[in-house]
């Protein structure tokens, strides 16, 4: 409701308090004396004024201000919740979904569990499968070793490191027949000479096969050398084919990654 609005009714609504209160007042006076002092309209306002501020206090009326007053309306109550705090239904939802959090928690858990053991298991029992095929490739050696290390590589750098160059030259020739076998180069059977596995080398259709033949073949030179004729090839000889253990490394691995 706009504010002129609200005075245009204000105004109204004084003056028809205002006139009721005129004719009231005029109903009770005698006829002569209504017919003398009411002959304009502004002392007919003022004495209607004067009659509603010496009557009994009326409730829209405000003889201060002259103006019609606002009654005051008492705006009900909300009805009290008598609920109380403690509501059974949302501490019952609560501990259902806290339930459901806990199941889901467990259900996670067991999964994880579950593939975890069976990744560990395979893990063993590859580790199984290829340490059964390791022994059974060592037994194929051609040379009765004192003991068969987890990695015949690093026993043979161990003994170099120590001097003992006799005994790394027949580790490293192990160590190589066996990476030979493994990657399907040649076929370790005991019986087969040096000769043939160099053969088989050379024959493989791969690329790297004759500069790999070539690497194996110094190795077996010292080997041969160290083993059959119980000498000590001089020590340049040995450190050159120490250099090309890497290159060794490199090349038998070609043939896994072309067939990749």
């Amino acid at each position: 409701m706009s504010v002129a609005y609200m005075s245009r009714f204000r105004s109204n609504y004084r003056c028809m308090a205002v006139a009721l209160a005129v004719l009231t007042w005029c109903a009770m006076l005698p006829p002569a004396f209504a017919e003398s002092d009411f002959s304009d309209a502004n002392t007919a306002i003022e004495s209607g004024k004067n009659s509603l501020s010496s009557a009994p206090k009326i409730p829209w009326y405000d003889s201060e201000t002259d103006d019609f007053r606002a009654a005051k309306v008492e705006v009900p109550k909300p009805p009290r919740n008598n609920r109380s705090n403690f509501d059974g239904y949302d501490v019952l939802l609560g501990l259902g979904w806290l339930l459901l959090a806990v199941l889901l928690g467990l259900l996670i858990y067991l999964i994880v569990r579950s593939f975890l053991r069976r990744e560990v298991e395979e893990s063993i029992v590859a580790s199984v499968a290829h340490a059964g095929a390791d022994i059974a490739r060592v037994e194929e050696l051609p040379v009765a070793l004192n003991k068969s290390p987890a990695d015949f590589l690093d026993e043979a750098q161990r003994l170099y490191s120590k001097g003992d160059f006799a005994q790394a030259i027949v580790y490293l020739f192990s160590h190589q027949l066996l990476q030979l076998d493994r990657r399907h180069w040649i076929r370790l059977v005991k019986g087969k000479t040096n000769r043939q596995y160099l053969r088989e080398v050379r024959r493989s259709a791969s690329p790297s096969a004759g500069t790999l033949a070539d690497t194996f073949y110094q190795t077996v030179l010292v080997f041969e050398e160290v083993f059959f004729g119980k000498r000590l090839p001089p020590r340049e000889t040995i450190e050159g084919v120490w250099q090309k253990i890497d290159l060794f490394e490199s090349l038998v691995g070609a043939r896994e990654e072309q067939a990749a």
